[in-house]
């Protein structure tokens, strides 16, 4: 069985599911300190739950952000710890990028978001056709105003998805622009079908590669280049879409 763990976005989620991607169990929590520190007791008594043991597992999928700083230390140092143990594969996936794997049966252009710190916003655009996902932007930070100047420029149908201000989507929604949006979130579930899906193989280091990504650290990419650039990097896109 496979285990995904999302503690970057709210509500934190964990979930299980078998070789064949069929959904075992699940745990969702909004935001708590006590659900991040007895993380790995949560994901034993899921085990249990299901009759199953932590030992059986074959693979983790871990959100690495941008999201929580506390919940991605904790999922973060979790999944790397069971994988050293273990010597199952780890794999680390955009908390953004986790966001449009639900939709990969709706062909479309994705603009998933999360907040960042203060008027900012974590985003990223992705394709989806014929079930695949293919990223269109790395990770990168727009202020809310910046975003509301630049979606309206988008020429064919744009789906927004994640974690969405309403202020923003009331001020888009006025607009004579093709889009829509979805308030997502991100299930364990999700994830552990990732890396069910993938079916990595692993020599043993994937768990050395896993950090947490947070927006707000160079780590995901330098704030200062990004303000100068993100409006036209999308902007760019809205053209040839």
């Amino acid at each position: 069985m496979y285990l995904g763990m999302n503690m970057a976005i709210e509500p934190f989620s964990v979930g299980l599911v078998s070789e064949t991607g069929d959904v075992l169990a699940n745990l969702t929590q909004v935001s708590s300190r006590q659900f991040s520190e007895n993380i790995m007791d949560e994901i034993e008594q899921l085990c249990e739950k299901i009759g199953e043991s932590v030992h059986r597992l074959k693979g983790v999928c871990v959100a690495e952000g941008p999201g929580s700083y506390t919940g991605l230390r904790m999922s973060v140092v979790t999944a790397k710890t069971i994988g050293q143990v273990l010597n199952i594969p780890i794999v680390g996936l955009s908390t953004l990028e986790g966001l449009v794997q639900s939709y990969q049966g709706i062909d479309g252009i994705y603009f998933a978001m999360v907040p960042a710190v203060g008027n900012e916003m974590n985003v990223a655009m992705f394709s989806i056709c014929q079930q695949h996902v293919k990223r269109l932007t790395p990770d990168f930070i727009m202020t809310k105003e910046a975003l509301l100047k630049a979606l309206p420029k988008f020429k064919e149908p744009i789906i927004c998805l994640g974690i969405l201000p309403k202020d923003m989507m009331q001020k888009l929604n006025t607009e004579q622009c093709p889009l829509s949006f979805i308030n997502q979130t991100l299930d364990g579930t999700v994830l552990a079908t990732y890396v069910q899906q993938k079916k990595h193989t692993d020599d043993g280091s994937s768990w050395q590669k896993i950090f947490p990504k947070y927006s707000h650290m160079p780590s995901i990419i330098d704030r200062k280049s990004t303000r100068l650039n993100s409006s036209h990097q999308i902007i760019s896109y809205a053209v040839f879409c």
